[in-house]
């Protein structure tokens, strides 16, 4: 795999440094409270313990003008949990979804992960993955100081965030007062592997004077784990429409690596009103997975014990046996450098940003299978019922772990190479220009105003070099390439993907090969180079009662604002015929503008001095995936054979759509939050929003198609039938198939409430003032949203209900937390099969352990548990009887140790 780039190195280790977060820093009062905040941005990097942490998150949501929650320092873990992603979850309103490779991708009330707007310090954080949500799993979480998941934005705050906008914090170099250093190690054991890992963490600061300082956070780790899955990925009818498993199979993914993290800053105060800094955030992540499967297809299938119109037994003869490996190697990385400057006096304060942050993606497939039809074997099958323990297939008359059987001494077996994917490669990078002014009026009810410019320079690629399986030679491979494989207490033999590589590269070939060394096959359809010009302007007023000379009977503060967004999009990518004589491709380019005006409101009421109530309104976007907008065109001919004459007989045309516009939502939050004591709250929140644009598929029949020309005999029209799906024809009596993505004409609603409860109980006579209970809940009711198809469906992968529940004792000698996290089923898809059920997960709760000793003043040790019940996840099609995937990835065990210089 390709190392990072040694610019990106050489720019990080030079400039890994906290950056000021202007649209926290702007919450403040500007001169003397700027001064008086030197002890509280103190405490936000120093905290210990997880009291401290939890209280250190409650009062940013106290403090801040919008609606939101969070995470702090040792709330992200003392030898971090997984991922950062791991982390976010135990946050009221945020589901995750971890994926055969970790990747951790959260969504955020509702909607799902694709809505969600990260960020790094309030500045954009690029994506290595342009087709999917952010994965927080390319982060060690120990580089961070904290994290917040804003529900509710301000004007001030860059747009896109259509659920919410996760912002993770880094330290500053001159929030502390005297010079630091911590350097931690530990341990993972994952229990289904039976492997362990190392990982280490360094976090420190140097102060060179009392106005120039340093900063500074590296992670490692080397995760080694794996996820075992019993399939069944379809389900055919019998003659009595009886849903029979057809296609199922157990599968083993190990995955291993290295990940490494950075973060830092440089800080130097030049005057009193002055104020400099340089920042900086990089994670890299290496991975190779290898992906171990026994799949039996094609069978003929006989029922056996029914539960409604699910056959929960059967048995099946001449099937289609297939043994295979696939080795993935997934190259991530993400950085960030920003350079900011702040002046403030009493009555102004400017803040001026340069920020540039890139993402990366390189990645590769190879897959092997060595394939047996018409097996003469018996197979019986067990779905489970319901009851995925009690899946099991039973398979007679062939022995899946013998070489004669899937090697060279059987003449009915086949080797079968995929080099798919041989060189993918994402980039995601964006150039950023900001300016902030506010002004401190204290005139009447109006506290100040801010304004502010921005503007980003965003641009995104992604290429396929696929490979092809010519000119590769399988006598080259011998029977020694066969290994062992199991699941739970199944095991069978795989060619191993890496040992048949070894043999069969280099290819004896003259034709060109791409990266990885098979015969180049580019997938030139899946070419885009997309750049977004995204020009904004803000104004806002912020607004406080205790200004007046009449004090009102409660205090009434806020921000009321518009944002106005202009996006200018050029996307570049190619139009590809599929001739039976030589593909046709051609360039196409497309620019498109589109702009918004975003308001939004804030009121927040202090109806005591422990009760706060707040309301806010806002309007936001979400831009849609590159990949949906690309400017691409693939049209392919068919032929019939008339006479000896190649006649064209049907043409199908997938178009891309450059002009795809963003997602809408028009959004309402309300919450009451009790501070019934320090370090203590119960909070209530109620959320609306009105989603529309979403994309769908749309079949059409255009009388012309440009580029087309020479292909289309006279005009499109519709037949009697009028469907454009079956009904398009040329004068030529050629049916034509056109299919595009547009936005929706529909919209969506989804509302639910939160429920948030963090108590300690140190008003308790010791040893109970020890305890304390943090637990929160979240219902959602996503109603029904537009598929691609224009049908009404449920909104893939929300959860009804979420629920965390922490309890935890703790001194200053040692502590302990037991966390418990549950999320209710959500759907996922319609499911591949004829039966087309309702892909489901099922419902699933874990539970992860932790606990401290400090040992002196410097040294502490750690532990840590995650699954201890070794919760699986189940997934099913339609009905529970209808297992889909029944997954497991086991315990994972830390033992840590850290020590304060």
């Amino acid at each position: 795999m390709r190392n990072v780039s040694l610019s990106a190195l050489l720019a990080c280790s030079a400039a890994l440094y906290g950056q000021a977060n202007f649209a926290e820093a702007q919450e403040q009062p500007l001169s003397e409270e700027a001064d008086a905040s030197e002890d509280l941005r103190l405490s936000t990097v120093q905290v210990e313990g997880f009291r401290s942490s939890l209280e250190e998150a409650l009062e940013t949501k106290r403090d801040a003008d919008s609606i939101l929650d969070g995470i702090s320092s040792e709330g992200i873990g003392r030898f971090p949990d997984l991922n950062l992603g791991e982390s976010l979850q135990r946050v009221t309103g945020v589901q995750i979804e971890r994926g055969e490779r970790r990747r951790a991708e959260i969504a955020v009330r509702g909607l799902p992960r694709k809505f969600s707007l990260v960020r790094v310090n309030n500045q954009a954080m690029a994506s290595p993955d342009l087709n999917n949500a952010f994965s927080f799993g390319v982060f060690e979480s120990s580089i961070f100081s904290g994290a917040d998941v804003i529900k509710s934005p301000t004007a001030a705050m860059d747009d896109g965030g259509l659920s919410g906008i996760v912002n993770m914090k880094t330290a500053r170099a001159l929030d502390f007062t005297e010079n630091n250093l911590s350097v931690g190690a530990g341990l993972s054991y994952e229990d289904l592997p039976e492997e362990t890992y190392p990982g280490f963490n360094l976090k420190g600061n140097y102060l060179f004077s009392e106005n120039f300082g340093a900063t500074f956070a590296l992670g490692f780790s080397s995760p080694d784990f794996k996820r075992n899955q019993n399939q069944i990925t379809d389900y055919d009818p019998d003659d009595n429409d009886i849903q029979v498993a057809d296609d199922f199979r157990y599968q083993s993914t190990s995955s291993s690596g290295d990940r490494i993290s950075m973060a830092g800053g440089l800080e130097y105060r030049a005057s009193p009103e002055l104020t400099l800094g340089l920042n900086g955030v990089f994670a890299e992540y290496d991975q190779t997975s290898v992906r171990d499967t026994l799949r039996i297809r094609n069978c003929d299938d006989t029922a056996g014990d029914i539960v409604g119109d699910t056959a929960i037994t059967s048995t099946h003869s001449d099937c289609r046996f297939e043994a295979g490996s696939r080795i993935r190697e997934d190259f991530d990385s993400t950085w960030a450098i920003t350079g900011d400057a702040e002046w403030v006096n009493d009555d102004w304060r400017a803040t001026g940003i340069i920020h540039y942050t890139e993402g990366e993606h390189d990645g590769s497939l190879f897959e092997v299978r060595s394939r047996y039809n018409d097996a003469p074997a018996s197979v019986s099958v067990n779905t489970g019922g319901g009851d995925p323990d009690d899946f099991a297939i039973n398979i007679t008359g062939l022995d899946v772990n013998a070489v004669d059987t899937w090697g060279s001494a059987n003449d009915d077996s086949e080797l079968r190479f995929f080099p798919e994917g041989a060189n993918r490669e994402n980039e995601d990078t964006e150039l950023a220009l900001q300016f902030d002014l506010e002004r401190q009026l204290n005139f009447g009810l109006l506290d100040a105003v801010q304004v502010g410019v921005k503007y980003r320079d965003r641009e995104q690629m992604s290429f396929d070099t696929s490979g092809s399986d010519d000119d590769i030679d399988e006598t080259r491979v011998g029977d020694d390439v066969f290994r062992q494989s199991d699941v739970d207490d199944f095991s069978f033999l795989v060619p191993d993907a890496g040992q048949v590589l070894n043999a069969i590269l280099p290819l004896d070939t003259t034709e060109e090969i791409n990266a990885e060394g098979f015969v180049l096959d580019a997938d030139v359809d899946d070419f885009f180079n997309t750049t977004q010009d995204i020009w904004a302007t803000y104004a806002m007023a912020k607004f406080d009662s205790e200004n007046l000379s009449n004090a009102w009977p409660v205090r009434a503060r806020g921000n009321v604002g518009l944002r106005y967004v202009r996006t200018e999009r050029t996307t570049e990518s190619v139009s590809v015929i599929e001739d039976p004589s030589g593909d046709i491709i051609e360039d196409l380019s497309t620019s498109f503008d589109f702009e918004h005006v975003l308001p939004s409101a804030n009121l927040i009421l202090d109806l005591r001095d422990d009760l706060l109530f707040r309301v806010s309104y806002s309007e936001t976007i979400s831009r849609p995936n590159p990949n949906d907008f690309k400017s691409s065109r693939e049209v392919e001919l068919d032929f019939d054979t008339v006479g000896g004459v190649d006649v064209l007989e049907e043409v199908e045309v997938d178009n891309g759509n450059p002009e795809l516009e963003p997602f809408e939502s028009d959004a309402i939050d309300i919450s009451l939050e009790w501070y019934n004591r320090e370090g203590s709250a119960i909070t209530v929140a109620y959320f609306y929003k009105e989603v529309s644009g979403a994309i769908q598929e749309r079949f059409s029949c255009p009388t012309s198609i440009a580029g087309l020309e020479n292909i289309i005999t006279g005009t499109l029209s519709l037949g009697p039938g009028g469907n454009p799906e079956e009904d398009c024809f040329d004068d030529a009596g050629v049916q034509y198939t056109v299919v595009d993505t547009v936005n929706s004409d529909g919209s969506f609603d989804l509302n639910g409430f939160e429920i948030g409860l963090l108590q300690n109980f140190d008003f308790l006579p010791a040893p109970w003032n020890g305890f304390g209970v943090q637990a929160n809940y979240t219902y959602i009711d996503a109603g029904e949203t537009i598929d691609e198809d224009g049908e009404l469906a449920p909104v893939e992968e929300i959860s009804e209900d979420t629920v965390n529940l922490i309890g935890y004792y703790e001194t200053d000698r040692w502590g302990a937390r037991l966390a418990y996290n549950y999320r209710s089923e959500y759907f996922t898809g319609v499911g591949r099969g004829t039966n087309d059920g309702d892909r489901t997960v099922d419902a699933r709760g874990q539970v992860d352990f932790s606990a401290n000793l400090n040992v002196t003043d410097q040294l502490s040790l750690g532990f840590e548990a995650f699954n201890l019940t070794d919760e699986p996840v189940f997934e099913y099609d339609g009905v529970e009887e209808r297992l889909r995937n029944y997954a497991n990835e086991g315990r994972t065990f830390v033992v840590s140790a850290r020590y304060d210089f």
